[in-house]
């Protein structure tokens, strides 16, 4: 058991770390608000995308995509997205809330945090699959955000189907995986030398290249998480603790006991085996708290966005806790 903590202890209090360090930074007035805005830009077109490119160009070909697992995890989104809207129904009254009720039960913040956590967990090959979950994820938050915070938000606008492909389609994240999968299909029909090296790689070939984007993806990860502390505001929300409580209990809680029942039930249907990193992954995609962008959007789109922000916030400090749990759990199982 004590080992079993050890691991959970070691897995989370990095991100911790990290975390208290952009908070007690922004506190002493090192960072503000602009240069958190701008590093928080960076980190995420260019530092979390570089190192998603790296991580899919480093796999051996498209079969090593785990396919199975990645139609998995959309379906446990689309029951997260159903249990917001039980608690959306059940707890507030007020349409405004609604909207970030539902998209906090779903929208995890699997590229912040989740990366991190897998690679703690699992080592590359968690990173490798944290990767390929990416794509479909990212797809999906975007997509049923954009649909609910409409439907749910003040004015009740018509979908704008454009402007959402629009949005996902110009993702950093979606470009960089979906040019890794290009690598890996042009390296699939690429001749052989002599001795059964393929004629061109980036990495062999144009190492001065490869070597400055994956520094760059190196910075991602511990950056977006200093950012992320940065970030927190814990002034209080008048008349909104009911649909707050709802909304980081279903997002670290219900949704993980959700989404873990149904991994076990489709490991005994046979299709997946729960690997260590399949494991990993799917603590950073259920456990992780809300994403940060979800704030934003719910601001862009009309919807509350001071509960979206405190939902983001709580459920992000609660998160390191309930993370702790979920992981020394699995450990102790010896899935981990």
């Amino acid at each position: 058991m004590l080992s079993s903590i050890y691991f959970a202890f070691n897995a989370v209090t990095p991100i911790i770390l990290l975390m208290v360090l952009g908070y007690m930074l922004r506190q002493r007035g090192f960072f503000d608000r602009s240069f958190l805005k701008q590093a928080n830009k960076f980190a995420f077109r260019f530092g979390i995308g570089c190192m998603m490119f790296c991580n899919v160009y480093q796999l051996n070909g498209i079969q090593e995509m785990p396919w199975k697992l990645v139609l998995f995890s959309v379906g446990a989104l689309l029951l997260f997205t159903f249990v917001g809207w039980l608690l959306a129904h059940f707890f507030t009254t007020d349409r405004r809330r609604k909207g970030p009720m539902m998209q906090s039960a779903f929208r995890s913040n699997m590229s912040i945090i989740g990366l991190p956590l897998a690679q703690a967990m699992a080592g590359q090959e968690g990173v490798v699959v944290a990767s390929a979950l990416q794509a479909p994820t990212i797809i999906y938050f975007n997509l049923v955000a954009v649909i609910v915070l409409t439907v749910y938000g003040e004015k009740g606008d018509k979908i704008n189907f454009k402007k959402i492909l629009k949005s996902i389609a110009t993702n950093p994240l979606i470009i960089a995986l979906v040019s890794g999968l290009m690598c890996l299909v042009i390296r699939a029909i690429m001749p052989l030398r002599a001795d059964g090296e393929i004629i061109f790689s980036l990495q062999r070939d144009m190492e001065w290249l490869y070597s400055a984007i994956n520094s760059v993806g190196k910075i991602g990860s511990p950056l977006s998480l200093i950012v992320l502390g940065g970030q927190f505001d814990f002034a209080a929300i008048k008349g909104a603790r009911k649909e707050l409580f709802a909304g980081v209990l279903g997002r670290l809680v219900l949704c993980p006991a959700i989404g873990y029942a149904a991994a076990f039930a489709a490991q005994a249907a046979g299709l997946f085996t729960l690997s260590p990193a399949y494991i990993a992954n799917l603590i950073a995609m259920f456990g992780s708290p809300v994403a940060v962008s979800s704030a934003p959007m719910a601001a862009e789109m009309g919807a509350d966005d001071q509960l979206a922000s405190q939902l983001v916030v709580w459920s992000s400090l609660f998160s390191m806790l309930t993370i702790f749990v979920q992981i020394t759990i699995f450990r102790q199982m010896g899935l981990l």
